[in-house]
């Protein structure tokens, strides 16, 4: 028989039993935990359903990608940071800084106003009384001067070599002579004395002529006739801005000896007065630069007639004029259409300076003009502004050429145009040059 505890266990566990399964359909509990979160708290549904998408696209993706392009654009800047060695490449080239343009603001357009003055840069220096009697853009204003620099090159040489110098073209200054630029028409092989030399240079504006030149003095400076050409020629180019400083230059760089365009190949006008003023000092240039034609002989025995780029020297153009006496002419793109001339007027020197001109022959038009108006000023002679003028006139002489101004040009030999076409090389300029000549007759513009 079973006792009473025992069937007292089995009624509670069948009550239990009874219980739990009873209780199982109505499981409250989970229904009022959920429905609490959702009243309780209705902005988390719409707050985390945007921010868990967003973050798992942002976590996985943006991690990748981000620290991948932000890794590339630091390995790219370097590359975009060549903008700063590109400060440092202008100065490899030449070690002089650029040059200021212009120095300093001088004393603008003084003198007249005189009509259709088409360069953009004038001047006219009394030479006698040593003042500008007119004046069109700063005197010291940065220029380019073309083949003007040969005078600078011509009044260097001279201080190293003889006249009578015997000198041998090797195929060495050939080699650094432009070829886009005017020629005397020498070749390697060719032997002339320095003089001869000279004439090229001057009268023919021949840049193969100022190489000729450069390379041999810069050699007699080295001590070295074997010394290559270019280094010669460094040497030389040395020597010329050396010559700049002793005239007290400031405003003056070179950079070749023929005037070929180079940024830091500059002067101005100021500084051109005074190289023009030294250069009319030595006879051999003064006695050069006045011809409209001049024969340049060899060494063995051929010669050749050059004539002047300078139409004021030549009779036959319009632009003549007796009283001109050179000085040079210069063309290139950066430098325009220039002419530094001289005019013996009155017993003393009339320096005009033209610049920039637009046409070949704008600067002839120019200097004419501004050479009629003052070749009739009167010679006044040079004061200084903290004393009073004096009347008396100082009795010293100018500078004077060697050759009478006023005199007829030479003539040159009726047998010239026969021995020329036999004896001259045929590339030598043989007739005068048309007033509508190209631009290329005098100095071809660089490409």
């Amino acid at each position: 028989m079973m006792n009473f505890r025992q069937l007292f266990a089995i009624v509670l566990t069948v009550a239990i039993v009874l219980t739990c399964l009873s209780g199982c359909p109505a499981a409250p509990a989970t229904p009022t935990t959920q429905p609490t979160q959702i009243t309780t708290d209705p902005s988390t549904l719409p707050t985390t359903l945007p921010t868990e998408p967003s973050t798992e696209p942002s976590t996985v993706p943006p991690t990748e990608e981000a620290t991948e392009p932000s890794t590339e654009p630091v390995t790219e800047t370097p590359t975009d940071d060549p903008t700063e060695p590109k400060p440092t490449q202008p100065p490899t080239e030449p070690t002089e800084p650029p040059p200021p343009e212009p120095w300093s603001s001088q004393t603008v357009y003084i003198g007249p106003d005189i009509p259709g003055m088409t360069v953009k840069k004038a001047f006219v220096f009394d030479c006698s009384s040593e003042t500008y009697l007119y004046q069109k853009s700063e005197l010291d204003a940065k220029l380019y001067p073309a083949s003007i620099t040969k005078l600078m090159n011509v009044y260097t040489a001279l201080k190293i070599l003889d006249l009578d110098t015997v000198i041998t073209v090797d195929a060495g200054m050939m080699s650094i002579v432009p070829g886009d630029t005017s020629k005397a028409g020498f070749y390697a092989g060719d032997k002339m004395t320095v003089y001869n030399v000279i004439l090229g240079t001057l009268v023919a504006s021949g840049s193969d002529a100022a190489h000729i030149l450069g390379v041999s003095a810069g050699r007699v400076l080295a001590g070295d006739p074997n010394l290559p050409a270019q280094d010669a020629e460094n040497l030389f180019v040395e020597e010329m801005n050396r010559q700049v400083e002793y005239l007290g230059l400031i405003n003056t760089h070179f950079v070749n000896c023929d005037g070929y365009t180079d940024y830091y190949h500059y002067t101005c006008m100021a500084d051109l007065v005074t190289i023009a003023t030294n250069c009319l000092n030595i006879p051999t240039i003064r006695d050069t630069v006045c011809n409209h034609k001049i024969k340049m002989y060899y060494a063995d025995g051929r010669y050749r007639t050059f004539t002047s780029t300078n139409y004021l020297l030549n009779p036959k153009s319009s632009f003549y004029r007796a009283e001109a006496q050179g000085l040079k002419t210069g063309t290139t793109n950066a430098a325009g259409a220039c002419l530094l001339s001289a005019f013996w007027v009155n017993g003393r020197y009339i320096l005009i300076g033209v610049f920039q001109g637009p046409t070949f022959n704008s600067r002839y038009q120019c200097a004419t003009k501004l050479f009629d108006y003052f070749k009739d000023t009167p010679v006044s002679e040079p004061t200084d502004p903290s004393e009073p003028p004096t009347e008396e006139p100082t009795e010293e002489p100018t500078l004077e050429p060697t050759v009478d101004p006023s005199s007829e040009p030479t003539s040159e030999p009726t047998e010239e145009s026969s021995s020329e076409s036999t004896e001259g090389p045929s590339t030598g300029p043989s007739s005068e040059p048309t007033e509508n000549a190209s631009e290329s007759t005098e100095e071809p513009i660089p490409t």
